[in-house]
């Protein structure tokens, strides 16, 4: 690897987990492996390389160097973080999700503390590890390791699929919720929360009243 500094994903299975499921997991994890590796965007981590040791999987890719958007806004002190600056990286990570959407790669876990600031400035999507490979033809298919990501940021259909299947929507939501957290410092009412109890969203401006109106609709909208 170079030298250079490097993350490490391991597969650790239970140790009473049956042979044959254990074989199927490991299969996954390669699979999400060589597709990760298939990706080249400034805006996600790159894969160095990925390989066995016993009976665990390993994944090595570039080390994130800087800190998460959870704790820039949390150092912030303030109700949300500067509308201009979360727009900023909002367009950085609309160009990393419009290039693994073209490649049929769904993230399925955007949140504040899955996105890492680094010391240039830029922003980048980390932890692959609930990624789903999406055929139109087949919305069923999923080749990486099951997971509903993080209840605050998921979309009914990552929570529950009789609401449907993950899709490239999916990841808009996600993002929307981000951005509702970095520009007010409050997480959106959780979905189930919205089904079984009606619970609505909180229009932005009704907590940060500077945010201006067009972003306020764009980010409801991306909560729909």
């Amino acid at each position: 690897w170079e030298q250079r500094p490097c993350a490490v994903k391991e597969m650790r299975p239970s140790p009473d987990i049956l042979p044959a499921k254990l074989e199927g997991l490991r299969e996954q994890f390669r699979r999400e492996a060589a597709v990760l590796a298939t990706l080249h965007s400034p805006g996600r981590p790159r894969v160095l390389d990925e390989f066995s040791e016993g009976k665990t999987e390993y994944l090595g890719v570039d080390f994130g160097q800087g800190q998460s958007l959870a704790d820039v806004l949390t150092a912030s002190g303030k109700p949300g973080l500067p509308e201009e600056q979360a727009l900023g990286w909002a367009r950085q990570l609309l160009d990393t999700l419009e290039y693994i959407h073209s490649r049929s790669v769904i993230h399925r876990d955007i949140k504040p503390a899955n996105i890492r600031l680094t010391l240039d400035e830029r922003v980048v999507l980390v932890d692959f590890g609930l990624v789903k490979l999406w055929d139109p033809r087949n919305p069923e298919t999923m080749l990486a390791l099951r997971g509903a990501g993080t209840p605050q940021y998921a979309p009914p259909e990552q929570l529950d699929n009789t609401f449907g299947h993950t899709d490239a929507r999916s990841d808009v939501y996600s993002l929307g919720a981000t951005l509702y957290v970095l520009l007010t410092g409050r997480v959106p009412p959780l979905v189930t929360d919205r089904i079984l109890k009606n619970a609505t969203v909180p229009p932005l401006r009704s907590i940060v009243p500077s945010i201006s109106p067009a972003v306020d609709e764009a980010v409801l909208k991306a909560l729909q």
